[in-house]
């Protein structure tokens, strides 16, 4: 962040240095940010398959032809395990880089970020003046990002809660369908046996297995995904954290 002191007001602009991206890149893996994404393994093998670039597995030594966390039965248990703790950190690196892409200025660029009325004795922060979180890279998320991360944040508090003190075995199809229908329409199917078209099932390709192990854990990233808490949102939770950490005074507004 550069500061410029004119006419009464300070003036703030973000940079970014592309000399910093790496760190940036390992304290976003490093705090935690896209563990609940690589968990989800249904999913991964799609996003390790078609999504990440296979120069970039080459250039953080992984076969781009390899499959994520399959078990090669010529390896030892050690060395598939040694595999799979390489693919779930390079895949992360992976997903920071493409957060920065997206939230950050150029590399080497600046981009106004604040106008602040400059006021004696830190007045301004005592009274908990209008204060703004940002990105690894130094650029600010916009209030309609900010919006749309909050909006989420709280659907997220509201999920959590409805299944507080749910289990696998909570988890019929019956309490599913209701759930669903009721809320989250957008993850329920027409019935292909009900030639009426009036019913509706829920959408197989969730791979929701009713009553058996993990079936609570698939139910939340069904519900997570289709009110888009994805790795960018990881992202932003994580800088959101990070930014309340070291802020001092009165709670920031978040935008």
């Amino acid at each position: 962040m550069e500061t410029v002191n004119k006419g009464g007001y300070k003036y703030t602009y973000a940079t970014f240095d592309e000399a910093k991206r790496n760190s940036a890149a390992e304290d976003m893996v490093n705090s935690g940010s896209f563990k609940g994404v690589i968990g989800n393994d249904v999913k991964m093998r799609s996003y390790y398959q078609d999504v990440i670039d296979d120069e970039f597995l080459e250039a953080n030594g992984l076969d781009p032809n390899g499959a994520w966390h399959e078990y090669d039965d010529s390896l030892s248990q050690e060395e598939n395990d040694e595999i799979h703790a390489k693919q779930n950190k390079v895949v992360q690196l992976y997903m920071a880089n493409q957060a920065m892409d997206k939230f950050s200025i150029p590399p080497g660029g600046q981009k106004f970020f604040s106008k602040e009325k400059i006021t004696p004795d830190n007045k301004g922060e005592q009274e908990g003046v209008d204060v703004k979180f940002v990105t690894q890279g130094g650029a600010t998320y916009t209030a309609p990002m900010q919006k749309s991360f909050f909006g989420k944040v709280k659907s997220k508090k509201d999920i959590d809660t409805k299944l507080a003190g749910k289990a696998d075995e909570d988890m019929t199809e019956e309490f599913v369908t209701d759930l669903f229908l009721k809320q989250y329409p957008g993850l329920m199917i027409k019935d292909p046996n009900d030639k009426t078209g009036k019913t509706f099932v829920v959408d197989p390709s969730l791979n929701i297995i009713f009553d058996g192990n993990g079936t609570l854990g698939a139910v939340k990233d069904a519900i997570y995904e289709n009110i888009g808490i994805d790795a960018e949102f990881d992202v932003m939770e994580s800088d959101y954290n990070k930014y309340k950490s070291n802020t001092t005074g009165t709670k920031p507004k978040p935008y």
